[in-house]
């Protein structure tokens, strides 16, 4: 890695470290105010705490690798099992129960430690100064020790205590034979449970379970159970406190209301415990070996013995490598059962229970998730420049995963290895969630016969899916519902009255408004009604036109929807209802500065608003001014515009269009309705060195471009239109040629996406904006050429010629990476010669100037069966065409490859089918007949080979995907070769 990449990846790993940050401080503040935390999901983090938490795990440990020394760093690494080891000693020594009473501030003595523990004390003092140096406990003197935050967590809790300890005993000891086993030829490609690094470093010829319930043969010849197994029982239950509370969440249990769930391999029932305190109805059926049952049945004695009496729990000795004794039980359910088996024997375990399944059926499975540093097609990857898993975030996951190879010769598996399992027994996933707050995998799985639908979801909470309920009518549901005996039709308005709730909840996330009376009605309804979910709003976009009291005054009331002391009523309300949500993430107002001046509290209100990570106003005025000179947060994201978005429009950012729908929605906003002033903003004493992408359409009221750039310092996406620009933090702008064409920046920009379609059409044709096509094809010369961009972004027409293609690509001596949209490929019956003809053209050009390592070819055809268009319909043959979209995809997927091949310094080639863009959408208008299926509508190929026998292979579209975004991005050095970079 060379000195500019290390110094370029530390800056990123710092941004994401401050970023990361705000956003755990702003979780915890909110944890803090929750007062209706459901215990039995306690543990779990929101989906922004979580992320942002493993990011700055993930970025923490990067930045070690990055500043320490990499001799010092394998050094540490190699020696950390000591740490490990300390771990097991104080865990075995109860130290954190003998601290529990001690004074944070004084400690207690070591001495007294000691004593309480057996142990000799200055011996146990460098052990526990070797934990405090990586903060499990805390010397707050000289030989004083407290408990941590951390340590604390083991204090009283034997569960949690017996896990640590597990990987002490046993477990621990296990690992020493991994070497001899791994690099022995005859073992190491062995996947027997009694041939494994623990069978090499005990030394015998018993399973893992079979050695701990085997007693020890003691001096005087009797035998005592093994200390390991009443360890490994209650361990289970600390491994489920951790684990086992998102899946109280992520299935609809009520839904099945009095079925019976099997619990197979469920050690004592930690799981079937805490549902049964919650689901009076179900009932449990509990397997696993002899010995564990027995601690089974005295555990749920102690602590449910009511399911006892009343037979809602059964106790049955099972081997589940035999055939399953209860036949058609609802749930079938496995927690951290088929990670301890190899795939053979894993599919003996659901060969038998596929047997016993009747037709409402199924197995729910629960495992850890492995993530790979490449990434999964079922996971989203973190953000760079980290690895796609997160990397130390997710090293326990990998750890476990070496636990179950050195125990059982078994894995840990990724989503596609659950998926090869099931299918090899006839099974197919119906519904798989990513636990990603707690890494696991939950799948459901059915028979082939049943009929269902593939679910991918990223965070652990409830989901209840059916068979694309949108597109059915009432008949259809009714016809449906009345194949339905009462019990199922019982268990089917349960779930329904589920989904309605969580679905009524979860819209509060983002709440979009686009009339003021609507308005008016949303607040009223949360101030009255829903005001214990207000904590829940975190997005409100209110995104409608109201009228300033002068033009009201102007015109008869007969041409006003709502009088003046109707917007005067509503803006109270809107300032009661943004009063009462001081913690809300994402804030749009359009036409702020009406609103403000109808109620001036608004201005206070948000002013105050200390989480705000988004903000946008429209029509910029003083009060809009005041609010954010004495704006309390730090937002990433700032969008200002002007009441009208005029024909110069510029949008700064491509995933507003993605991440935020309907943002910017200036061009519907008419300047009648603006302020009536003429005012610019005050730039002295404003700074916001917390924006990195800023959304700016206010030419009136903003200040020079010199003022922006000390404004926004640290700002990477944005724009400007003056003719004077120097912004050197500017990365990446999205814009139409024209808001370019006077573009002099001093520092070229790195990504350039132009907004505007490039067309070949007659000339007097109106184009986009009000701008005849020719004057946009001249002007989006003209940006690029100024701009100078590594990457380019743009929408082409087909019928572009190659002069013109070859002038836009040659504009910037820098061009690295191209993503462009072809343009009038619509239809899948005449896809493969309209691609071919568009191709050509980009063929040509950059086959005469080869410089582009990287080409994105993007199309949004119609998977309807009719031309839009037949007389458009080029040199295809409707007797010899495609019939169907798949069979022209195929055709298309086949011959894309081998064009690219010609294009000499062509590395990567994608076809991306999801309309995405914010510029495709707004030149499709209708999307429904564009629809996107992500997984399989984005395709990448690695060209490989010499001059001659160059070919095309495919590549993972996450790893793809990466690379795409690394060219985009400042950290890609287009004047190196891109093989000596590091691009994750």
């Amino acid at each position: 890695m060379s000195l500019a990449e290390k110094v370029e990846k530390l800056r990123d790993l710092v941004r994401l470290i401050n970023d990361a940050s705000e956003t755990v401080i702003r979780e915890w503040q909110a944890e803090a105010k929750d007062t209706n935390i459901d215990p039995t999901t306690s543990l779990l983090p929101s989906l922004e705490l979580f992320n942002a938490r493993r990011s700055l795990v993930g970025a923490c440990g990067m930045v070690s690798d990055i500043v320490a020394e990499p001799q010092h760093r394998l050094m540490e690494i190699a020696s950390e099992f000591y740490i490990s080891r300390a771990l097991h000693i104080a865990a075995e020594g109860r130290i954190a129960d003998i601290l529990v009473d001690a004074d944070p501030i004084e400690g207690l003595h070591i001495k007294e430690i000691a004593l309480k523990a057996g142990v000799e004390q200055r011996k146990l003092a460098r052990v526990l100064r070797c934990l405090s140096s990586v903060h499990v406990f805390k010397e707050v003197k000289e030989l004083h020790f407290a408990n941590s935050w951390t340590s604390q967590a083991i204090a009283g809790n034997d569960p949690l205590r017996c896990w640590l300890l597990t990987n002490g005993l046993d477990v621990y000891a296990a690992s020493e034979g991994l070497l001899r086993v791994l690099f022995d030829p005859a073992r190491t490609t062995s996947d027997s449970l009694y041939d494994t690094a623990f069978n090499e470093a005990h030394q015998t010829k018993l399973s893992f379970w079979e050695f701990l319930e085997r007693g020890e043969e003691q001096p005087d010849g009797t035998v005592k159970p093994r200390h390991g197994l009443e360890i490994f029982s209650l361990a289970m239950l600390g491994g489920g406190q951790v684990h086992a509370p998102p899946l109280y969440a992520d299935y609809p249990w009520a839904a099945l209301g009095s079925g019976t769930v099997v619990d197979v391999g469920g050690g004592v029932g930690g799981m079937c415990l805490e549902l049964a305190k919650q689901y009076p109805d179900l009932k449990f059926v509990l397997q696993d070996r002899p010995p564990v049952i027995e601690k089974a049945k005295a555990v749920w004695q102690r602590e449910l013995p009511e399911a006892i009496e009343t037979q809602r729990i059964a106790f049955m000795e099972h081997d589940f490598f035999k055939e399953q004794p209860v036949k058609g039980a609802e749930v079938y359910f496995m927690r951290n059962v088929l990670h301890d088996w190899p795939d053979n024997e894993s599919c003996t375990l659901l060969k038998h229970l596929y047997n016993a399944m009747g037709p409402q059926s199924r197995i729910l499975t629960a495992d850890q998730v492995i993530h790979t540093t490449v990434g999964s097609k079922y996971l989203k990857p973190a953000p760079l420049p980290l690895p796609a898993n997160y990397g130390y975030a997710h090293q326990l996951a990998h750890i476990r995963d070496m636990n179950m190879m050195t125990l059982f010769n078994a894995k840990e598996r990724t989503p596609e290895d659950l998926d090869e399992l099931a299918q090899r027994v006839s099974l197919k996933a119906a519904k798989t969630v990513i636990q990603e707050v707690q890494e696991q995998i939950v799948t459901v799985l059915h028979a082939q016969s049943v009929r269902s639908t593939v679910f991918n979801d990223d965070l652990s909470r409830v989901y209840v899916g059916a068979m694309g309920v949108e597109s059915l009518n009432e008949d259809t549901l009714a016809l449906i519902v009345s194949h339905l005996d009462s019990a199922d039709a019982r268990k089917l308005s349960s779930t329904a009255h589920l989904s309605y709730t969580t679905a009524r909840d979860r819209a509060l996330g983002d709440v979009k408004i686009h009339s003021f009376s609507n308005a008016v009605k949303f607040c009223n309804y949360m101030l009255r009604d829903r005001h214990d979910c207000l904590p829940l709003l975190r997005t409100l976009r209110v995104q409608c036109i109201i009228e300033n009291a002068q033009r009201l005054a102007q015109q008869e009331s007969r041409f006003h929807e709502h009088s003046e002391d109707e917007y005067r009523a509503g803006a109270v309300l809107l300032a009661d209802l943004l009063e009462e949500i001081p913690e809300i993430r994402v804030l749009v107002l359009y036409q702020a500065e009406v609103w403000m001046m109808y109620e001036r509290r608004i201005v206070t209100i948000v002013s105050a608003m200390c989480s705000l990570d988004e903000l946008e106003f429209t029509d910029i005025g003083p009060q809009v001014s005041d609010t954010l000179h004495d704006l309390k947060s730090t937002p990433r994201k700032l969008a200002l515009a002007d009441a009208d978005r005029g024909s110069r429009g510029v949008k700064l950012d491509s995933d507003f269009g993605r991440k935020w729908p309907g943002w910017p929605f200036w061009s519907t906003l008419k300047p009648a309705n603006s302020a009536p002033h003429m005012w610019r903003l005050d730039p002295e004493g404003l700074s916001f060195p917390s924006v990195r992408v800023l959304a700016a359409h206010a030419p009136g009221s903003l200040p020079p471009s010199p003022d922006l750039a000390r404004i926004f310092p640290q700002c990477t996406r944005g724009q400007q239109h003056q003719r004077a620009v120097d912004w050197p933090t500017l990365e990446t702008v999205h814009a139409t040629g024209l808001a370019l064409k006077w573009w002099k920046n001093a520092h070229p920009v790195h990504c350039l996406e132009l907004l505007s379609p490039l067309k070949k059409v007659d000339d007097q044709e109106t184009g986009t904006r009000g701008l005849n096509p020719a004057a946009e094809r001249e002007h989006a010369l003209m940006a690029v050429k100024n701009v100078q961009p590594v990457a380019l972004i743009a929408t082409l027409s087909t019928r572009l010629h190659d002069r013109y293609m070859r002038s836009l690509f040659t504009s910037s001596r820098r061009l690295r990476y191209v993503s462009a949209e072809a343009l009038d490929v619509r239809q899948f019956q005449t896809w493969l010669p309209d691609l071919q003809q568009w191709w050509g053209y980009v063929q040509k050009a950059l086959s005469r100037y080869p410089r582009v390592v990287c080409l994105k070819v993007r199309c949004s055809v119609s998977r309807a069966t009719t031309l839009e268009n037949p007389t458009q319909q080029t040199s295809l043959d409707p007797m010899v065409g495609p019939v169907s979209y798949p069979e022209a995809l195929q055709t298309v997927l086949a011959a894309l490859p081998q064009w690219a091949t010609s294009i000499p310094t062509l590395r990567y080639l994608s076809l991306d089918l999801r309309s995405t863009s914010p510029t495709l959408r707004e030149h499709h208008g209708d999307q429904a007949k564009f629809e996107a299926d992500e997984e399989g509508d984005l395709h990448w190929w690695q060209i490989d080979g010499g001059v001659n026998e160059r070919m095309a292979k495919p590549l993972a579209s996450s790893q793809g995907e990466r690379i795409a975004a690394f060219l985009c991005s400042s950290r890609y050095d287009w004047q190196a070769e891109l093989d000596t970079q590091s691009i994750a």
